[in-house]
């Protein structure tokens, strides 16, 4: 990982070198596994700089909200938001061949391939995905669909999937209408 000691010396201060590299290595080693998961070895890779940029910003984004709020430990639904949330901004997962190609279009998400790790990565960061779900499977699966669709083609904000991790943690207090 590099950074840039003039302009961010203070988050190596704040949260030091050895931080920001685990983290680094999380986000590098979850991609990975990801682009593993879905069958793109070979046709999608990480660009290590846009993972330094992820990290970048997301340290900048938590050490202003430390200072302002004066938070001592960040809750890890924000950590698993903000990291999230900037994946899904930066895209450091890369196509190596073009969106014609036949091995590419076997992908049906390759459009939106980062968004999808960001989903991924939002909800491995707060639960254990090695368990069975404790859902219904098509709810989940429409939760995912809509939340990959947000990132992709709307607004979001760190703070938004913030509040859908705390809404994963709710249980509904009234019944559905209809």
């Amino acid at each position: 990982m590099e950074t840039d000691s003039r302009s961010y010396q203070y988050l190596i201060e704040k949260f030091s070198s050895e931080s920001l590299i685990q983290r680094f290595e999380l986000i590098y080693g979850k991609a990975k596994k990801f682009i593993s998961a879905v069958g793109l070895e070979g046709i999608a890779t990480i660009n290590e700089y846009l993972v330094d940029e992820v990290i970048i910003d997301y340290f900048a984004d938590i050490a202003r909200l430390k200072d302002f709020h004066h938070i001592e430990k960040t809750q890890p639904a924000k950590v698993a938001a903000y990291t999230a949330y900037w994946v899904s901004r930066k895209k450091p997962i890369q196509l190596l061949r073009q969106p014609n190609d036949p091995e590419i279009l076997k992908f049906p998400g390759f459009a939106v391939i980062n968004e999808m790790f960001a989903c991924t990565l939002l909800i491995s960061m707060v639960y254990d995905t090695k368990k069975p779900l404790l859902v219904n499977w098509g709810n989940y699966n429409t939760f995912q669909k809509v939340l990959k669709y947000h990132l992709a083609y709307r607004q979001t904000t760190a703070q938004m999937l913030e509040l859908v991790l705390y809404a994963l943690d709710t249980t509904p207090v009234y019944e559905k209408i209809g």
